[in-house]
């Protein structure tokens, strides 16, 4: 009977540092996955994965609940922290929309997202399921969980100890990496909406009798739009090389976090 017992507690470490992932990652936390469908995938890969481990059993034999609880949180914290770096990721887009959004006139144009529980741009949403599906048409999500579960061979369940202050300087890093990168997005619409309001402003100088407002805010989101619709191409290509960059900092920040 403590054998049986010993062996659900590795089970439930296993299961929590995948279960982390799945609660914070904006792919693998959607609404649209029921809670009961997150909880059987990560049960799935957690019985994969405890079926090719090599787990030392003997030193959870007397282990107490305060202990086990410690456990606990360390694991489900290393798959909290993977899928924060893919929220940061994701929140470009939005940061991005949000931006020109206001720029084009756009900025009451919103829709409730569920994920975030925030108002966001309409445009913001559709870029965001656009980089949602480019995510699984590049197999991003499976060297996330691959990524994941090679972890637990270098770092086994039971001997985490994290490097606080690493963690915490990779991830202010790479939280104002990914604000750049947002403004990157965003710049190339800015800077011709910029020069469309300079001509508008030229015109108002030319012709004081024109009603540049009029004229200008139905302007600015057809510009916009068709914008959006060029750069999509160009959008689909900037985010491959990002997930790529991507995985090498999870792989980094994984690395990181345990050179104490």
């Amino acid at each position: 009977m403590e054998n049986f017992y010993v062996k659900v507690i590795i089970f439930l470490l296993i299961f929590s540092r995948i279960a982390g992932i799945f609660i914070i990652s904006p792919v693998f936390s959607h609404n649209a996955i029921t809670q009961k469908v997150k909880i059987g995938i990560s049960a799935f890969i957690a019985l994969l994965l405890y079926n090719s481990l090599a787990i030392q059993e003997s030193k959870f034999y007397d282990i107490t609940f305060s202990n086990l609880t410690s456990f606990l949180i360390k694991e489900m914290l290393l798959g909290a922290i993977l899928g924060y770096v893919i929220l940061l990721i994701f929140s470009i887009v939005q940061t991005a929309s949000q931006i020109y959004s206001v720029n084009m006139g756009l900025v009451m144009a919103s829709v409730f997202d569920p994920i975030s529980q925030f108002q966001i741009p309409v445009l913001g949403q559709i870029k965001y399921l656009v980089l949602m599906g480019l995510f699984f048409i590049y197999g991003v999500h499976r060297k996330v969980l691959f990524l994941l579960a090679d972890t637990f061979y270098k770092y086994p369940i039971g001997d985490l100890n994290y490097n606080i202050n690493g963690i915490t300087e990779f991830l202010i890093k790479f939280f104002i990496y990914s604000f750049i990168l947002s403004i990157q997005v965003a710049m190339p619409i800015l800077m011709v909406l910029l020069a469309v309001d300079v001509v508008l402003g030229v015109m108002s100088r030319i012709a004081p009798q024109m009603n540049v407002f009029f004229i200008g805010m139905p302007l600015k989101i057809i510009v916009g739009l068709i914008l959006l619709i060029k750069f999509i191409p160009i959008f689909i290509l900037y985010f491959n090389n990002v997930f790529e960059k991507m995985y090498l900092h999870l792989g980094e920040i994984i690395k990181i976090a345990f050179n104490s």
